[in-house]
């Protein structure tokens, strides 16, 4: 909603306003290790209470939700982030909205 104020905005002033919106890619940013590892320090943190209303092995179904969702949807080469900004650079017409992923593609 806020890039299509700005494009509304700026319109009148002959600036394109393009949106990129990247999804999940394998990066530093989606690093599972340090997910298991925020996970666990999370759970340790947690009451005894809090473990007992969760489950006790609510932190291994964590970690395992979060490499079944990385298998799934995260995708493996970033230069698709790169090549979608060359294109709305170069492009004579580009597009107001470029979705890069495969989570963001629904």
């Amino acid at each position: 909603a806020y890039s299509m104020v700005i494009r509304h905005e700026l319109q009148p002033y002959g600036v394109n306003v393009i949106e990129i919106m990247p999804g999940c890619f394998k990066t530093e940013i989606y690093n599972i290790q340090k997910m298991r590892e925020s996970t666990d320090t999370v759970w340790y943190r947690a009451s005894n209470e809090m473990r007992d209303e969760y489950g006790h092995d609510y932190s291994d179904k964590v970690k395992a939700y979060t490499i079944d969702i990385q298998q799934k949807i995260v995708a493996k080469d970033p230069t698709w982030v790169i090549d979608s900004y060359y294109e709305a650079i170069v492009a004579k017409r580009p597009k107001l909205l470029y979705r890069v992923g495969w989570d963001v593609l629904f």
